[in-house]
Protein backbone atom coordinates (compact mmCIF):
# COMPACT_ATOMS: atom_id res chain seq x y z
CA UNK A 1 0.00 0.00 0.00
CA UNK A 2 2.99 2.30 0.15
CA UNK A 3 4.84 4.10 -3.01
CA UNK A 4 3.13 5.76 -6.01
CA UNK A 5 1.68 4.96 -9.02
CA UNK A 6 3.46 3.41 -12.09
CA UNK A 7 3.63 6.23 -15.00
CA UNK A 8 1.47 4.49 -17.13
CA UNK A 9 -1.35 4.60 -14.53
CA UNK A 10 -0.58 8.50 -13.27
CA UNK A 11 -1.13 9.24 -16.64
CA UNK A 12 -4.25 6.93 -16.95
CA UNK A 13 -5.48 9.14 -14.14
CA UNK A 14 -4.71 12.62 -15.43
CA UNK A 15 -6.78 11.43 -18.41
CA UNK A 16 -9.91 11.08 -16.74
CA UNK A 17 -9.91 14.38 -15.24
CA UNK A 18 -9.20 16.60 -18.00
CA UNK A 19 -7.81 20.20 -17.28
CA UNK A 20 -10.18 21.39 -20.72
CA UNK A 21 -13.12 22.63 -21.92
CA UNK A 22 -16.71 21.85 -21.88
CA UNK A 23 -16.67 19.60 -25.33
CA UNK A 24 -13.39 17.70 -24.57
CA UNK A 25 -15.18 16.75 -21.30
CA UNK A 26 -18.35 15.57 -23.10
CA UNK A 27 -16.08 13.53 -25.42
CA UNK A 28 -14.29 12.33 -22.80
CA UNK A 29 -17.24 10.41 -21.12
CA UNK A 30 -17.16 7.53 -24.10
CA UNK A 31 -13.70 6.69 -23.53
CA UNK A 32 -13.28 6.77 -19.10
CA UNK A 33 -15.32 3.68 -19.14
CA UNK A 34 -12.38 2.30 -20.89
CA UNK A 35 -9.66 4.23 -18.91
CA UNK A 36 -11.47 3.05 -15.50
CA UNK A 37 -11.53 -0.79 -16.67
CA UNK A 38 -7.43 0.06 -17.59
CA UNK A 39 -6.56 0.84 -14.54
CA UNK A 40 -8.63 -1.68 -12.74
CA UNK A 41 -6.70 -4.55 -14.66
CA UNK A 42 -3.17 -2.85 -13.00
CA UNK A 43 -4.65 -4.26 -9.63
CA UNK A 44 -3.39 -1.50 -7.97
CA UNK A 45 -5.25 -0.25 -4.87
CA UNK A 46 -3.23 3.34 -4.77
CA UNK A 47 -5.58 3.98 -7.96
CA UNK A 48 -8.87 3.60 -5.66
CA UNK A 49 -8.56 7.40 -4.07
CA UNK A 50 -8.63 8.66 -7.94
CA UNK A 51 -11.78 6.55 -8.36
CA UNK A 52 -13.39 7.67 -5.58
CA UNK A 53 -14.74 11.10 -7.06
CA UNK A 54 -16.71 9.62 -9.98
CA UNK A 55 -19.10 7.83 -7.78
CA UNK A 56 -20.27 11.44 -7.21
CA UNK A 57 -19.79 12.94 -10.02
CA UNK A 58 -20.22 10.35 -12.61
CA UNK A 59 -23.31 9.50 -14.51
CA UNK A 60 -24.97 6.02 -13.56
CA UNK A 61 -22.29 3.86 -16.01
CA UNK A 62 -19.84 5.92 -15.30
CA UNK A 63 -20.74 4.93 -11.07
CA UNK A 64 -20.88 1.06 -11.74
CA UNK A 65 -17.78 0.97 -13.77
CA UNK A 66 -16.14 2.89 -10.92
CA UNK A 67 -17.70 0.42 -8.10
CA UNK A 68 -16.86 -2.92 -9.94
CA UNK A 69 -13.11 -1.18 -10.29
CA UNK A 70 -12.98 -0.30 -6.90
CA UNK A 71 -14.47 -3.74 -5.27
CA UNK A 72 -11.95 -5.60 -7.85
CA UNK A 73 -9.20 -3.31 -6.49
CA UNK A 74 -10.06 -4.06 -2.35
CA UNK A 75 -10.12 -7.54 -2.63
CA UNK A 76 -6.57 -7.12 -3.75
CA UNK A 77 -5.66 -5.62 -0.46
CA UNK A 78 -4.26 -8.40 1.99
CA UNK A 79 -5.72 -7.85 6.16
CA UNK A 80 -2.93 -6.63 7.53
CA UNK A 81 -2.60 -3.67 4.60
CA UNK A 82 -5.79 -2.17 5.57
CA UNK A 83 -4.80 -0.15 7.65
CA UNK A 84 -2.23 1.62 5.19
CA UNK A 85 -5.10 1.66 3.19
CA UNK A 86 -7.14 3.52 5.78
CA UNK A 87 -4.59 6.40 5.81
CA UNK A 88 -4.16 6.16 1.86
CA UNK A 89 -7.70 7.08 1.47
CA UNK A 90 -8.24 9.38 3.94
CA UNK A 91 -6.84 13.09 2.37
CA UNK A 92 -6.33 16.01 4.58
CA UNK A 93 -7.13 19.19 2.84
CA UNK A 94 -3.90 20.63 2.43
CA UNK A 95 -2.97 17.52 0.54
CA UNK A 96 -5.73 16.65 -1.35
CA UNK A 97 -5.52 16.89 -5.71
CA UNK A 98 -8.27 19.32 -7.07
CA UNK A 99 -10.06 16.32 -8.53
CA UNK A 100 -10.38 14.39 -5.54
CA UNK A 101 -12.43 17.19 -3.71
CA UNK A 102 -15.64 15.56 -4.29
CA UNK A 103 -14.69 13.02 -2.61
CA UNK A 104 -13.39 15.12 0.35
CA UNK A 105 -16.51 17.25 0.61
CA UNK A 106 -18.64 14.09 0.71
CA UNK A 107 -21.27 14.96 3.85
CA UNK A 108 -22.71 12.82 5.99
CA UNK A 109 -26.60 12.58 4.24
CA UNK A 110 -24.59 11.63 0.68
CA UNK A 111 -23.20 8.30 2.35
CA UNK A 112 -26.27 6.75 2.21
CA UNK A 113 -26.57 6.24 -1.58
CA UNK A 114 -23.82 4.45 -1.51
CA UNK A 115 -25.70 1.61 0.27
CA UNK A 116 -28.24 0.98 -2.94
CA UNK A 117 -24.90 -0.39 -5.47
CA UNK A 118 -26.24 -3.63 -4.13
CA UNK A 119 -22.80 -6.24 -4.33
CA UNK A 120 -20.38 -2.95 -4.05
CA UNK A 121 -21.89 -1.72 -1.37
CA UNK A 122 -19.78 -3.11 1.57
CA UNK A 123 -16.38 -1.93 -0.58
CA UNK A 124 -17.56 1.70 -0.85
CA UNK A 125 -19.18 2.03 2.05
CA UNK A 126 -15.86 0.80 3.88
CA UNK A 127 -14.17 2.85 1.66
CA UNK A 128 -16.45 5.61 3.34
CA UNK A 129 -15.96 5.09 6.51
CA UNK A 130 -12.20 5.94 6.89
CA UNK A 131 -13.12 9.37 4.96
CA UNK A 132 -11.67 12.30 6.94
CA UNK A 133 -14.94 13.69 8.29
CA UNK A 134 -16.25 11.92 11.62
CA UNK A 135 -19.66 12.09 11.04
CA UNK A 136 -18.89 10.72 7.59
CA UNK A 137 -17.00 7.82 8.82
CA UNK A 138 -20.03 7.21 11.76
CA UNK A 139 -22.78 7.27 8.40
CA UNK A 140 -20.98 4.47 7.39
CA UNK A 141 -20.65 2.56 10.17
CA UNK A 142 -23.97 3.16 10.73
CA UNK A 143 -24.64 1.36 7.19
CA UNK A 144 -22.11 -1.16 6.92
CA UNK A 145 -24.15 -2.29 10.43
CA UNK A 146 -27.07 -3.33 7.95
CA UNK A 147 -24.46 -5.83 5.90
CA UNK A 148 -24.40 -9.27 7.13
CA UNK A 149 -22.21 -11.40 4.85
CA UNK A 150 -18.66 -10.91 6.60
CA UNK A 151 -17.31 -7.92 3.54
CA UNK A 152 -18.13 -5.41 5.92
CA UNK A 153 -15.95 -7.04 8.84
CA UNK A 154 -12.61 -5.61 8.12
CA UNK A 155 -13.53 -2.38 7.99
CA UNK A 156 -15.22 -2.26 11.53
CA UNK A 157 -12.00 -3.81 12.68
CA UNK A 158 -10.36 -1.12 11.81
CA UNK A 159 -13.09 1.54 12.76
CA UNK A 160 -12.55 -0.03 16.63
CA UNK A 161 -10.01 1.78 16.59
CA UNK A 162 -11.21 5.42 15.58
CA UNK A 163 -10.02 8.29 17.06
CA UNK A 164 -13.61 9.21 17.54
CA UNK A 165 -15.02 7.56 20.87
CA UNK A 166 -18.87 7.50 19.54
CA UNK A 167 -16.99 5.92 15.99
CA UNK A 168 -15.20 3.25 18.05
CA UNK A 169 -17.88 2.19 20.37
CA UNK A 170 -20.28 1.68 17.47
CA UNK A 171 -17.81 -0.36 16.01
CA UNK A 172 -17.06 -2.56 18.89
CA UNK A 173 -21.10 -3.00 19.19
CA UNK A 174 -21.49 -3.92 15.60
CA UNK A 175 -18.76 -6.85 16.01
CA UNK A 176 -19.68 -7.69 19.56
CA UNK A 177 -22.66 -9.14 17.58
CA UNK A 178 -20.77 -11.01 14.96
CA UNK A 179 -19.11 -12.72 17.31
CA UNK A 180 -21.29 -15.71 17.26
CA UNK A 181 -20.31 -19.54 15.06
CA UNK A 182 -22.20 -18.58 12.23
CA UNK A 183 -19.85 -15.81 11.83
CA UNK A 184 -16.60 -17.89 12.53
CA UNK A 185 -15.20 -18.10 9.02
CA UNK A 186 -15.47 -14.31 8.43
CA UNK A 187 -13.56 -14.04 11.74
CA UNK A 188 -10.77 -16.51 10.71
CA UNK A 189 -10.06 -14.59 7.67
CA UNK A 190 -10.03 -11.38 9.07
CA UNK A 191 -7.86 -12.92 12.08
CA UNK A 192 -5.04 -10.76 11.12
CA UNK A 193 -6.88 -7.68 12.19
CA UNK A 194 -8.38 -9.41 15.13
CA UNK A 195 -4.96 -9.99 16.73
CA UNK A 196 -4.30 -6.31 15.76
CA UNK A 197 -6.72 -5.17 18.44
CA UNK A 198 -4.09 -6.38 21.38
CA UNK A 199 -1.70 -3.89 20.24
CA UNK A 200 -3.22 -0.94 19.77
CA UNK A 201 -3.51 1.56 22.80
CA UNK A 202 -6.18 4.11 22.32
CA UNK A 203 -8.55 1.67 24.34
CA UNK A 204 -8.11 -1.85 25.71
CA UNK A 205 -10.01 -3.82 23.73
CA UNK A 206 -8.80 -7.67 25.20
CA UNK A 207 -12.43 -8.70 25.84
CA UNK A 208 -13.33 -7.67 22.28
CA UNK A 209 -10.65 -10.16 21.45
CA UNK A 210 -11.67 -12.65 23.89
CA UNK A 211 -15.11 -12.67 23.02
CA UNK A 212 -14.20 -13.61 19.16
CA UNK A 213 -11.58 -16.42 20.55
CA UNK A 214 -14.65 -17.90 22.49
CA UNK A 215 -16.44 -18.34 19.84
CA UNK A 216 -13.72 -20.04 17.64
CA UNK A 217 -13.28 -22.39 20.74
CA UNK A 218 -16.48 -23.72 20.28
CA UNK A 219 -16.90 -27.12 18.13
CA UNK A 220 -19.27 -25.51 15.93
CA UNK A 221 -16.51 -23.32 14.66
CA UNK A 222 -13.35 -25.89 14.15
CA UNK A 223 -13.91 -26.12 10.60
CA UNK A 224 -13.58 -22.44 10.49
CA UNK A 225 -10.44 -22.83 12.74
CA UNK A 226 -9.21 -25.23 10.56
CA UNK A 227 -8.76 -23.49 7.59
CA UNK A 228 -6.87 -20.77 9.18
CA UNK A 229 -3.88 -23.52 9.54
CA UNK A 230 -3.07 -22.68 5.76
CA UNK A 231 -2.90 -18.84 6.88
CA UNK A 232 0.30 -17.14 4.91
CA UNK A 233 -0.09 -15.24 8.41
CA UNK A 234 2.23 -16.87 10.80
CA UNK A 235 0.47 -15.45 13.70
CA UNK A 236 -2.93 -16.60 12.27
CA UNK A 237 -1.05 -20.18 12.59
CA UNK A 238 0.11 -20.07 15.69
CA UNK A 239 -2.90 -18.26 17.06
CA UNK A 240 -5.30 -20.97 15.08
CA UNK A 241 -3.53 -23.98 16.23
CA UNK A 242 -2.87 -22.65 20.05
CA UNK A 243 -6.48 -22.84 19.95
CA UNK A 244 -7.23 -25.74 18.33
CA UNK A 245 -4.46 -27.75 20.30
CA UNK A 246 -6.03 -26.54 23.27
CA UNK A 247 -8.92 -27.76 23.02
CA UNK A 248 -8.28 -31.21 21.17
CA UNK A 249 -9.56 -34.52 22.54
CA UNK A 250 -7.69 -37.35 22.83
CA UNK A 251 -9.02 -38.88 19.17
CA UNK A 252 -8.84 -35.57 17.33
CA UNK A 253 -5.44 -36.67 15.59
CA UNK A 254 -6.07 -34.50 12.48
CA UNK A 255 -5.23 -31.67 14.34
CA UNK A 256 -1.91 -32.82 15.92
CA UNK A 257 -0.73 -34.03 12.26
CA UNK A 258 -1.29 -31.26 10.32
CA UNK A 259 0.44 -29.51 13.09
CA UNK A 260 3.45 -31.63 13.28
CA UNK A 261 3.79 -31.30 9.25
CA UNK A 262 3.35 -27.33 9.56
CA UNK A 263 6.12 -25.66 7.83
CA UNK A 264 6.21 -23.11 11.07
CA UNK A 265 8.64 -25.47 13.54
CA UNK A 266 7.52 -23.19 16.59
CA UNK A 267 3.87 -24.58 15.62
CA UNK A 268 5.93 -27.95 15.77
CA UNK A 269 7.00 -27.83 19.21
CA UNK A 270 3.72 -26.50 20.40
CA UNK A 271 2.58 -30.04 18.72
CA UNK A 272 5.18 -31.93 20.79
CA UNK A 273 3.83 -30.44 23.94
CA UNK A 274 0.28 -31.79 23.58
CA UNK A 275 1.53 -35.18 22.32
CA UNK A 276 2.96 -35.29 25.77
CA UNK A 277 -0.09 -34.55 27.42
CA UNK A 278 -1.44 -38.33 25.47
CA UNK A 279 1.68 -40.68 25.31
CA UNK A 280 2.06 -43.39 25.54
CA UNK A 281 -0.71 -43.73 22.92
CA UNK A 282 -0.11 -46.23 20.03
CA UNK A 283 -2.86 -44.38 17.76
CA UNK A 284 -0.38 -40.72 18.34
CA UNK A 285 3.15 -43.23 18.18
CA UNK A 286 4.05 -42.60 14.16
CA UNK A 287 3.50 -38.18 15.04
CA UNK A 288 6.43 -38.98 17.77
CA UNK A 289 8.67 -41.13 15.21
CA UNK A 290 7.67 -38.35 12.37
CA UNK A 291 9.04 -35.90 14.90
CA UNK A 292 12.19 -37.60 15.55
CA UNK A 293 12.89 -37.14 11.84
CA UNK A 294 11.81 -33.57 11.52
CA UNK A 295 14.24 -31.22 10.12
CA UNK A 296 14.81 -28.87 12.62
CA UNK A 297 17.10 -29.94 15.29
CA UNK A 298 14.99 -28.10 18.34
CA UNK A 299 12.11 -30.15 17.04
CA UNK A 300 14.15 -33.65 17.03
CA UNK A 301 15.90 -32.85 20.29
CA UNK A 302 12.65 -32.29 22.13
CA UNK A 303 11.21 -35.55 20.10
CA UNK A 304 13.74 -37.31 21.50
CA UNK A 305 13.26 -36.37 25.28
CA UNK A 306 9.59 -37.05 24.73
CA UNK A 307 10.36 -40.35 23.05
CA UNK A 308 13.28 -41.40 26.35
CA UNK A 309 9.95 -40.40 28.55
CA UNK A 310 7.37 -42.00 27.67
CA UNK A 311 8.66 -45.17 25.97
CA UNK A 312 11.98 -45.81 28.61
CA UNK A 313 12.17 -49.63 27.50
CA UNK A 314 13.10 -48.31 23.59
CA UNK A 315 16.02 -46.29 24.79
CA UNK A 316 18.66 -48.11 23.55
CA UNK A 317 17.66 -47.89 20.06
CA UNK A 318 16.46 -44.33 19.88
CA UNK A 319 20.09 -43.47 21.66
CA UNK A 320 21.34 -44.98 18.88
CA UNK A 321 19.94 -43.28 16.15
CA UNK A 322 20.38 -39.85 17.76
CA UNK A 323 23.94 -40.86 18.04
CA UNK A 324 24.13 -40.69 14.12
CA UNK A 325 22.14 -37.60 13.80
CA UNK A 326 23.76 -35.00 11.25
CA UNK A 327 23.46 -31.95 14.11
CA UNK A 328 26.27 -31.96 16.54
CA UNK A 329 23.19 -31.23 19.40
CA UNK A 330 21.75 -34.04 19.29
CA UNK A 331 24.69 -36.26 18.68
CA UNK A 332 25.76 -34.60 21.62
CA UNK A 333 22.27 -35.28 23.98
CA UNK A 334 22.51 -38.81 23.02
CA UNK A 335 25.87 -39.17 24.68
CA UNK A 336 24.42 -37.35 27.38
CA UNK A 337 21.20 -39.45 28.11
CA UNK A 338 23.22 -42.51 27.17
CA UNK A 339 25.17 -42.22 30.35
CA UNK A 340 21.67 -42.54 32.06
CA UNK A 341 20.46 -46.07 30.85
CA UNK A 342 24.25 -48.27 29.95
CA UNK A 343 27.61 -48.06 29.24
CA UNK A 344 28.59 -47.47 25.55
CA UNK A 345 32.08 -47.09 23.94
CA UNK A 346 31.16 -44.05 22.05
CA UNK A 347 34.52 -43.90 19.54
CA UNK A 348 33.93 -47.62 19.23
CA UNK A 349 30.67 -47.10 17.73
CA UNK A 350 31.32 -44.49 15.64
CA UNK A 351 34.59 -46.89 14.04
CA UNK A 352 32.19 -49.95 13.43
CA UNK A 353 29.82 -47.52 12.12
CA UNK A 354 32.17 -46.33 9.42
CA UNK A 355 33.23 -49.41 7.86
CA UNK A 356 28.96 -50.04 7.12
CA UNK A 357 27.21 -46.58 6.82
CA UNK A 358 27.34 -44.98 3.59
CA UNK A 359 25.02 -41.35 3.00
CA UNK A 360 24.41 -38.83 5.80
CA UNK A 361 24.49 -41.52 8.59
CA UNK A 362 28.35 -41.87 7.23
CA UNK A 363 29.07 -38.07 7.48
CA UNK A 364 27.71 -38.20 10.96
CA UNK A 365 29.33 -41.24 12.15
CA UNK A 366 32.69 -38.88 10.75
CA UNK A 367 31.64 -36.16 12.66
CA UNK A 368 31.22 -38.33 15.96
CA UNK A 369 34.51 -40.05 15.80
CA UNK A 370 36.35 -36.74 15.20
CA UNK A 371 34.14 -35.82 18.51
CA UNK A 372 34.97 -38.57 20.88
CA UNK A 373 38.03 -40.30 19.05
CA UNK A 374 41.78 -40.19 20.02
CA UNK A 375 44.38 -39.32 17.73
CA UNK A 376 45.07 -42.60 16.81
CA UNK A 377 41.61 -42.40 14.95
CA UNK A 378 43.07 -39.80 11.96
CA UNK A 379 44.37 -42.20 9.87
CA UNK A 380 40.64 -43.52 9.95
CA UNK A 381 39.39 -40.12 8.72
CA UNK A 382 41.80 -39.08 6.16
CA UNK A 383 40.56 -42.50 4.30
CA UNK A 384 38.13 -39.99 3.27
CA UNK A 385 40.00 -37.11 2.59
CA UNK A 386 39.61 -37.68 -1.41
CA UNK A 387 35.56 -38.17 -0.83
CA UNK A 388 33.71 -36.91 -3.74
CA UNK A 389 31.22 -35.28 -1.27
CA UNK A 390 32.37 -31.88 0.01
CA UNK A 391 30.69 -32.49 3.38
CA UNK A 392 32.47 -35.78 4.14
CA UNK A 393 35.62 -34.02 3.29
CA UNK A 394 34.38 -30.97 6.02
CA UNK A 395 34.16 -33.35 8.67
CA UNK A 396 37.21 -35.18 8.30
CA UNK A 397 39.07 -31.74 8.23
CA UNK A 398 37.40 -30.78 11.52
CA UNK A 399 37.87 -33.82 13.00
CA UNK A 400 41.38 -34.14 12.70
CA UNK A 401 41.61 -30.30 13.21
CA UNK A 402 40.18 -31.73 16.67
CA UNK A 403 41.99 -34.97 17.44
CA UNK A 404 45.62 -34.39 16.27
CA UNK A 405 45.85 -30.88 14.66
CA UNK A 406 49.51 -30.49 15.22
CA UNK A 407 50.51 -33.40 13.16
CA UNK A 408 48.51 -33.24 10.12
CA UNK A 409 49.52 -29.18 9.16
CA UNK A 410 50.53 -30.69 5.50
CA UNK A 411 46.53 -31.74 5.01
CA UNK A 412 45.54 -28.50 6.07
CA UNK A 413 47.74 -26.49 3.62
CA UNK A 414 46.42 -29.20 0.53
CA UNK A 415 42.83 -28.13 1.52
CA UNK A 416 43.29 -24.65 1.34
CA UNK A 417 43.20 -25.75 -2.75
CA UNK A 418 39.59 -27.62 -2.29
CA UNK A 419 37.03 -26.88 -4.58
CA UNK A 420 34.30 -26.39 -1.22
CA UNK A 421 34.58 -22.79 0.26
CA UNK A 422 33.43 -24.46 3.53
CA UNK A 423 36.37 -27.01 3.09
CA UNK A 424 39.34 -24.20 2.60
CA UNK A 425 37.11 -22.28 5.36
CA UNK A 426 37.60 -25.19 8.22
CA UNK A 427 41.44 -25.56 6.65
CA UNK A 428 41.79 -21.79 6.95
CA UNK A 429 40.34 -21.50 10.60
CA UNK A 430 42.75 -24.26 11.55
CA UNK A 431 45.76 -23.12 10.34
CA UNK A 432 45.46 -19.38 11.95
CA UNK A 433 46.72 -20.53 15.26
CA UNK A 434 49.95 -22.04 13.36
CA UNK A 435 50.24 -20.03 10.04
CA UNK A 436 53.99 -18.49 11.01
CA UNK A 437 54.93 -22.56 11.21
CA UNK A 438 53.64 -22.77 7.66
CA UNK A 439 55.28 -19.57 6.63
CA UNK A 440 54.53 -16.86 4.23
CA UNK A 441 56.64 -18.08 1.40
CA UNK A 442 54.63 -21.68 1.50
CA UNK A 443 51.22 -19.90 1.43
CA UNK A 444 51.87 -17.46 -1.50
CA UNK A 445 52.84 -20.44 -3.66
CA UNK A 446 49.16 -21.92 -2.47
CA UNK A 447 47.92 -18.37 -3.35
CA UNK A 448 49.66 -18.28 -6.83
CA UNK A 449 48.45 -21.74 -7.98
CA UNK A 450 44.57 -22.13 -6.53
CA UNK A 451 42.24 -22.35 -9.07
CA UNK A 452 39.31 -21.54 -7.07
CA UNK A 453 38.26 -17.69 -5.74
CA UNK A 454 37.61 -18.60 -1.88
CA UNK A 455 41.07 -20.33 -1.99
CA UNK A 456 42.81 -17.45 -2.62
CA UNK A 457 40.21 -15.02 -0.13
CA UNK A 458 41.28 -17.29 2.63
CA UNK A 459 45.22 -17.32 1.62
CA UNK A 460 45.09 -13.60 1.55
CA UNK A 461 43.40 -14.23 4.98
CA UNK A 462 46.14 -15.89 6.15
CA UNK A 463 49.01 -13.89 5.08
CA UNK A 464 47.50 -10.72 6.53
CA UNK A 465 48.55 -13.34 9.45
CA UNK A 466 51.90 -14.27 9.02
CA UNK A 467 54.82 -11.92 10.70
CA UNK A 468 54.86 -8.57 10.13
CA UNK A 469 57.22 -8.02 7.36
CA UNK A 470 56.21 -10.91 5.56
CA UNK A 471 53.09 -10.18 5.59
CA UNK A 472 53.17 -6.93 3.97
CA UNK A 473 55.55 -7.88 1.38
CA UNK A 474 52.82 -11.53 0.23
CA UNK A 475 49.96 -8.67 0.55
CA UNK A 476 52.03 -6.09 -2.09
CA UNK A 477 52.39 -8.77 -4.78
CA UNK A 478 48.99 -10.25 -4.22
CA UNK A 479 48.49 -6.55 -5.68
CA UNK A 480 48.85 -7.64 -9.31
CA UNK A 481 45.53 -10.03 -9.20
CA UNK A 482 43.42 -9.17 -11.42
CA UNK A 483 40.06 -9.70 -9.74
CA UNK A 484 38.66 -6.63 -8.51
CA UNK A 485 37.13 -8.29 -4.99
CA UNK A 486 40.59 -10.04 -4.26
CA UNK A 487 42.57 -6.33 -4.83
CA UNK A 488 39.91 -5.09 -2.63
CA UNK A 489 40.93 -7.14 -0.15
CA UNK A 490 44.23 -7.12 -0.17
CA UNK A 491 44.17 -3.18 -0.16
CA UNK A 492 42.08 -3.81 2.98
CA UNK A 493 44.51 -5.86 4.93
CA UNK A 494 47.81 -3.12 3.92
CA UNK A 495 45.91 -0.36 5.40
CA UNK A 496 45.22 -3.07 8.48
CA UNK A 497 48.55 -3.24 8.26
CA UNK A 498 49.55 0.50 8.47
CA UNK A 499 47.14 0.73 11.30
CA UNK A 500 48.47 -1.55 13.28
CA UNK A 501 52.25 -0.98 12.37
CA UNK A 502 53.32 0.44 15.31
CA UNK A 503 52.51 -2.40 17.89
CA UNK A 504 55.24 -4.27 17.15
CA UNK A 505 58.64 -3.31 16.67
CA UNK A 506 60.09 -6.01 14.56
CA UNK A 507 63.11 -4.97 12.17
CA UNK A 508 62.63 -6.22 8.72
CA UNK A 509 66.12 -8.28 7.52
CA UNK A 510 67.98 -6.61 4.59
CA UNK A 511 67.18 -9.00 2.40
CA UNK A 512 63.05 -8.00 2.98
CA UNK A 513 63.78 -4.38 2.88
CA UNK A 514 65.32 -4.98 -0.14
CA UNK A 515 62.31 -7.14 -1.91
CA UNK A 516 60.09 -4.49 -0.16
CA UNK A 517 61.37 -1.70 -1.82
CA UNK A 518 61.79 -3.57 -5.64
CA UNK A 519 58.30 -4.38 -4.97
CA UNK A 520 57.10 -0.45 -3.95
CA UNK A 521 59.06 0.95 -6.88
CA UNK A 522 57.14 -1.37 -9.42
CA UNK A 523 55.18 0.65 -11.79
CA UNK A 524 52.54 -1.88 -12.18
CA UNK A 525 51.54 -1.82 -8.51
CA UNK A 526 47.98 -1.34 -7.99
CA UNK A 527 47.94 1.54 -4.92
CA UNK A 528 46.55 4.69 -4.28
CA UNK A 529 49.71 7.42 -3.69
CA UNK A 530 48.90 7.96 -0.54
CA UNK A 531 49.39 4.47 1.10
CA UNK A 532 52.66 4.31 -1.22
CA UNK A 533 53.68 7.38 0.26
CA UNK A 534 53.11 5.94 3.87
CA UNK A 535 55.00 2.65 2.96
CA UNK A 536 57.63 4.48 1.68
CA UNK A 537 58.39 6.28 4.69
CA UNK A 538 57.85 3.76 6.72
CA UNK A 539 60.96 1.80 4.84
CA UNK A 540 63.08 4.73 5.22
CA UNK A 541 63.36 4.86 8.69
CA UNK A 542 65.32 1.47 8.15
Amino acid sequence: MKGALSERAASLVKSLYPETGLWDRLTLSFHREEIIEELASFGDPLVIPDLLPLLITGDKKIIRASAEAIQYLVRQIKPLDYTHFDQTVRQSYSNCRIHREPWYALKPKQVGRFANLGEFAASILGIASCHGNGFVRAEAIRELGKIQDGSELPFLLIRVNDWVEVNRASARELILGRARTDYAQHLVTWLPLVLRLKKIVREDQSDLVNAIQTVLESPQARPALSSGFQSPDRYVRWFCYELALSTTGVSDLDVLQRALMDRDPFIRRRALGKLRSILPNDAFRSLLSRARRDPNMPVRREALQLSLEKYPDEAGSKLQAALLDPHIAIREAARYFFRGYRHLDFRIFYLEKLECLMGRERLAAIYGLGETGIAVDCQVLERSLKNPSSGIRLAVIRGIAKLNSDAYTDTFVLALSDQSAKVVREAALTLTKKVNLVGGQRLWEVFEQSEHHHGKRYVLFLLARTSKWDSLTFLLLSLSERDESLLDLSRTYIRRWLVRYNRTFSTPTADQLLRLRRILDSQELRLDDETKFQLNLILKTF
